[in-house]
This record gives structure tokens, sequence and C-alpha cells, in this order.
């Protein structure tokens, strides 16, 4: 899987994410790097595989 350009987050799937956040402690506007467009298609390329992996073990 191999989007452009990356973004390292973790999210619930089919979710709308944006690229930045406040930090919980420091209050800073922190930027996530990535896309909307981007996190998207990660998202919609990478959750069958989470899945089938979860089913693989077991899970």
């Amino acid at each position: 899987m191999c989007t452009s350009p990356p973004s390292y987050r973790y999210s619930a799937p089919y979710l709308p994410e944006g690229t930045l956040v406040v930090h919980p402690v420091t209050k800073d506007l922190e930027d996530l790097g990535g896309t909307r467009a981007g996190d998207a298609a990660a998202q919609v390329a990478g959750w069958p595989k989470v899945l089938a992996l979860l089913a693989a073990a077991g899970h």
C-alpha cells in the first residue's frame, strides 16, 4: 500500500481526519503532514488488510 503524500497516525476507519491537531498538553498546533485525500486513500486501502490480519489471528 502506497499513497502520496503520506501521513502517519491511527484513526477510526472511514472517518474524515484533519491534518492539524492541538497537542493535548502544550496546546501547540501540530501539523501531521499529508492530505485529507491521501489519508482517506490509505484508510480505504489499509482497513481490509487489518481485518484480514485479525481474522487470520482468530480475533
